[in-house]
């Protein structure tokens, strides 16, 4: 892997960078806010780099700084984004930018940066807040934020910055009340029912299912789960695990815990896929 190079500018436009090394220009790909902080043409010049290496092409992309480098890394390992989308996003926006909408979960805001849509917003913000140990901690100044400020509610596992504390019977992320909790195993699966806006009430997030490969019943929050129910006065929770088999153990564990509260436990629909017999079911 080429991690750097360094010599005189060649040539610059705003999308690619050529250095002379020993007789050899090199041809970098890079962003155009990188672009506006290069020194003039055959002057000296460091700059960090990633080499990406197809069937039949070696592209290099280039970064002033490792901060932006360390971003285009975590971007190219989201699905659907590629080195060239990613020094794209990183031309429309600054790597605070990224930060601040990933602080904030703001991924309506984030989906508006082109080259990102809704789907591929999420997939960023999940990637890099999910992965905070071995993404977000690593990247020095700016994204540091992220792993300090943002943490997991114990109480409904809701992603909230460090700053607000909650309680059983004091909810400071939602300031309007409801009787209903919609029970989900991820954040992922809470960021997809609010998107249908179907759902007005509480979420609930286990933090995976009970499976063979290790998770236990002890490891989800389902005892908080059952307390909620107690103290907000809740009427109604909804089992939105999904339809395999962990999912639907965990969704029969959690309606047994929650036979004490006498609360309505209903379950999401299933049906039958288009074509389908029964049968084969």
């Amino acid at each position: 892997m080429i991690n750097s190079i360094s010599g005189k500018i060649f040539k610059k436009e705003p999308t690619t960078l050529y250095i002379e090394n020993n007789g050899i220009v090199f041809s970098i790909s890079i962003c155009i806010r990188d672009y506006e902080k290069l020194p003039s043409e055959n002057e000296n010049i460091f700059i960090y780099t990633y080499l990406n290496v197809k069937e039949n092409l070696m592209e290099l992309y280039g970064f002033m700084d490792l901060e932006r480098r360390s971003l285009f890394l975590n971007l190219i390992d989201v699905s659907g984004i590629g080195p060239r989308t990613a020094i794209n996003l990183l031309s429309n926006a600054s790597v605070s930018s990224f930060k601040d909408n990933i602080v904030s979960e703001d991924v309506k805001s984030l989906s508006l940066i082109p080259g990102i849509g809704p789907k591929t917003a999420k997939r960023i913000v999940l990637k890099l807040v999910n992965n905070r140990d071995e993404l977000i901690k690593p990247m020095a100044k700016g994204l540091a934020d992220i792993y300090k400020n943002i943490y997991s509610c114990k109480i409904c596992g809701i992603l909230k910055p460090t700053s607000i504390d909650c309680s059983y019977d004091n909810c400071k992320i939602l300031d309007k009340k409801y009787n209903k909790i919609c029970v989900v195993e991820s954040i992922a699966d809470q960021w997809s029912i609010e998107s249908s806006n179907i759902f007005e009430g509480y979420f609930h997030i286990l933090g995976g299912t009970i499976n063979s490969s290790g998770q236990k019943k002890d490891d989800l929050l389902i005892s908080s789960l059952v307390k909620r129910v107690k103290t907000q006065k809740i009427e109604e929770v909804i089992l939105a695990t999904s339809a395999t088999v962990e999912g639907q153990t965990t969704a029969y564990y959690v309606h047994e815990s929650l036979n004490s509260t006498n609360v309505k436990v209903t379950k999401l629909a299933q049906g039958l896929p288009v074509g389908g017999e029964i049968e084969n079911f």
